[in-house]
């Protein structure tokens, strides 16, 4: 999970795959499959159709796999929590860190892939900022969030930052111009874009973006993540029955060309 979204409110909505499954060789019966989640649109959220692209296709998985799966949203604090605690089997979505290898262990099968944009002002800089690491970005002005995926990164590479304290304060610091640029997940920040679409229609013409200059390797994905210290010969199955599933079905694929089709029309990127 590469940024994180504040939730005031302890809202708890499921999702749920009515399929029960006994695994009579091993003699463990599996039962209800509980999952735990946050909100990261548009790839999965509580107030999304179905519960977002992702979502959908995790429960696709689940069905494909035998499992009777329930998705609950809640906030990310809470989802740590349960899950901790071994209140519930599994979480999504997560990358790769050294501190969270610690803790979980982490699906074989990757769930989500997002390219990362740099997004700007095109009256501005018409040619765009290309950007291959975060040291090329340094002599712009960043607008970002201080909890956010890249704020150790910048800080390392000496990235002027004005540290905002609301995601929609960035983007509309941003069209005054009070800062220069702004880093995002590309689907994430075109959907961010959306909203504020339906305030003002200035935000269809004046801001672009960039890819980052790389190929897609050099990310790294998210995974569906379990509780090390609970990791037990149920969990175990769970793990290896889903992830038989997610690799058949190809869900990072799905739910990339689901946002690609979402997205088509947008004629914001600056080559």
């Amino acid at each position: 999970m590469k940024i994180l979204r504040r939730i005031s409110n302890l809202v708890v909505i499921s999702i749920s795959c009515n399929v029960l499954v006994t695994y009579a060789s091993q003699d463990l019966e599996i039962g209800t499959v509980r999952i735990v989640t946050g909100e990261y649109a548009p790839y999965y959220g509580a107030s999304l159709p179905d519960g977002g692209p992702l979502t959908t296709n995790i429960m696709l998985a689940c069905k494909e796999a035998d499992l009777a799966c329930r998705i609950d949203f809640l906030p990310w604090n809470r989802v740590y929590f349960m899950l901790d605690a071994g209140e519930v089997d599994m979480a999504f979505s997560y990358s790769k860190t050294d501190e969270r290898l610690k803790k979980y262990v982490f699906s074989r099968e990757p769930v989500l892939f997002g390219s990362v944009s740099v997004f700007f002002v095109k009256s501005k800089f018409p040619n765009g900022i290309h950007f291959t690491e975060y040291k090329d970005l340094v002599g712009y002005t960043m607008l970002g969030d201080e909890y956010s995926w890249y704020a150790e990164d910048f800080k390392k590479a000496g990235v002027s930052t004005v540290w905002m304290r609301d995601t929609s304060d960035e983007w509309k610091m941003l069209l005054l111009g009070r800062g220069d640029a702004l880093l995002a997940e590309t689907y994430q920040g075109l959907y961010e874009l959306q909203q504020l679409d339906q305030e003002s229609d200035a935000y269809k013409e004046s801001i672009g973006f960039t890819n980052r200059s790389y190929p897609e390797e050099s990310e790294s994905p998210d995974h569906l993540i379990f509780s090390k210290l609970h990791f037990d010969k149920r969990r175990r199955l769970i793990r290896d029955s889903i992830d038989k599933a997610l690799k058949k079905l190809d869900v990072m694929t799905a739910v990339r060309n689901l946002l690609d089709e979402q997205f088509s029309g947008d004629a914001r990127q600056v080559q």
